[in-house]
């Protein structure tokens, strides 16, 4: 009887030996750094960016060895605090690695410019601080490329694995009714399940590409960049440089299927692709992108099927968040700006690497604001909110009219912050909003054709806060500063206390002075 009592007690202490959460996400995210650091040294071979990916890899997978460690399982269910701490520890790993990265190969000698371009990446914001892209060796274009990939499905992760068990909201909806797609998956296999669809949408956009006659290195790098929503090019005109109506189109094909909910994807892998039409969200999210293809190819007077080339890559890049350009949309009329605008706002379906405000939460708000009229009217009316045949629990209900509130409290700021930096109105609630979506391109100073190259560091400051709570769905960011500034303000003010005993109000260590 004694063997299964220690057993239990040898499994027990290993247990209490694991890593805290927040460690062991910072350790798996250098490790996933570091891969993908040799590998744009490999490629760089040669140059003077390799050694710096060599050196700089190397040392990321060694200090992700203590990754290999077990995440605490589901029967041991971690506090919020920790699992939201353990998303900002990893993103903040990957950010400062690539902000090393950056400066130690040379790409750029300024610091700020390298934080930016970090943030962008590990965001997935079509915004960029480098000026020449297209001197850069491709090493680097590999390595900006691979950010917003590792970027995409670590949000993937964090919109179907973590926030879906600490908050009330349905961030991901089955692509079938009553069916139980990724999310249902345990533990390890749930990540490996999800990494085999983000794969498979990543080798379908590479392949468009590819057919489409791109070479392999760009057809690989821009696989990248539209399977995450990123944008992220290789050149400084975007698409436009290859001249290709087959290239624009394939990214047109790219971006609309990356707006699409990755459970999608894992349902058609899995040969269930009809299964796919009973999804509400798709269908609503089909609809709106034809429609409003429609409008703009209508509404901006361009003629031909280069019109609807150009309107359809402008829609699809809006509507999935992923910030590549070939139009320029502020030569449009003011109204189809602002179409696109919503659009950005809005995004496409949740559980896709996009960001915005994501239709499963669109049309619940819509619903529910009808119903408030309703009741005003006839107050003892019942009327239940629904996501297509799904309804709507009062839970999830009060959670999203939170969630909208910090989302506006966020643009305001945001736009307050922008317009004190030095841009202008439009172009600073415009600049928010497209932060906040992770989209990058907006209206007047930060239309098509800007980038960050040309804002102050107050200006992007404002946007690389904005792009990380887009990123991180606000929660993961707030609650952790919640926990965080206090006991930082405690420490600072017991620190004072013992600098300063005539201090008498301030808190010492052992007690508090009153």
């Amino acid at each position: 009887m004694s063997l299964p009592l220690e057993g239990a007690g040898a499994l027990e202490a290993g247990r209490r030996r694991s890593p805290p959460l927040p460690v062991s996400a910072s350790a798996w995210a250098a490790l996933t750094c570091g891969a993908f650091a040799l590998a744009a040294g490999f490629t760089s071979l040669g140059g003077g960016a390799s050694v710096a990916f060599l050196i700089i890899g190397g040392v990321c997978v060694m200090a992700g060895i203590p990754a290999s460690r077990r995440f605490p399982q589901q029967s041991d269910l971690q506090p919020a605090r920790s699992a939201f701490a353990a998303v900002v520890s990893a993103w903040v790993t990957m950010i400062l690695i690539s902000t090393l990265a950056y400066l130690a190969t040379g790409a750029t000698s300024s610091f700020q410019d390298a934080l930016f371009e970090s943030v962008a990446g590990f965001t997935a914001t079509g915004f960029t601080a480098f000026e020449d892209v297209e001197s850069l060796p491709r090493g680097l274009l590999l390595w900006r490329a691979s950010t917003q990939w590792m970027g995409g499905y670590a949000s993937l992760v964090l919109l179907i694995c973590v926030l879906p068990i600490y908050t009330p909201m349905n961030f991901i909806a089955s692509a079938r009714e009553g069916a139980k797609p990724v999310g249902a998956l345990a533990g390890g296999s749930r990540l490996r399940e999800l990494l085999g669809a983000y794969c498979a949408l990543t080798l379908f956009c590479g392949g468009l590409y590819a057919a489409a006659g791109m070479g392999a290195f760009d057809a690989v790098t821009y696989a990248f960049t539209t399977a995450s929503t990123g944008g992220f090019a290789n050149h400084a005109a975007g698409l436009s440089h290859f001249g290709s109506a087959s290239v624009e189109w394939a990214a047109v094909a790219g971006m609309a299927a990356a707006g699409v909910s990755i459970t999608a994807v894992w349902w058609a892998l899995r040969g269930r692709a009809r299964a796919l039409w009973h999804s509400f969200e798709l269908r609503v999210y089909l609809v709106l992108m034809l429609v409003a293809v429609l409008v703009v190819w209508g509404w901006s007077g361009a003629d031909g099927v280069t019109g609807l080339r150009h309107a359809a890559f402008s829609v699809t890049s809006a509507m999935s968040s992923t910030g590549l350009r070939l139009a320029d949309w502020a030569s449009w009329s003011w109204g189809l700006q602002f179409l696109l605008l919503a659009m950005i706002a809005t995004g496409g379906m949740s559980g896709s690497a996009g960001g915005g405000f994501r239709l499963s939460r669109a049309v619940p708000a819509l619903q529910y604001a009808y119903r408030e009229l309703v009741i005003q009217l006839h107050p003892n009316t019942v009327h239940v909110v629904k996501l297509g045949r799904k309804s709507v629990s009062e839970g999830s209900l009060s959670f999203l009219n939170a969630f909208q509130v910090l989302l506006g409290i966020a643009v305001l700021l945001g736009a307050f912050g922008l317009a004190l930096a030095g841009a202008d109105l439009l172009g600073s609630v415009s600049g928010a909003i497209s932060a906040l979506a992770t989209m990058g391109p907006a209206m007047g100073d930060l239309a098509p054709g800007f980038d960050a190259h040309h804002l102050g560091g107050g200006e992007r400051g404002v946007l690389m806060g904005l792009m990380f709570l887009g990123r991180l769905m606000l929660y993961p960011v707030l609650i952790t500063l919640w926990v965080l500034l206090p006991r930082l303000w405690r420490t600072g003010l017991e620190g004072l206390g013992n600098r300063h005993p005539e201090w008498k109000f301030l808190p010492q260590r052992g007690g508090r002075r009153l």
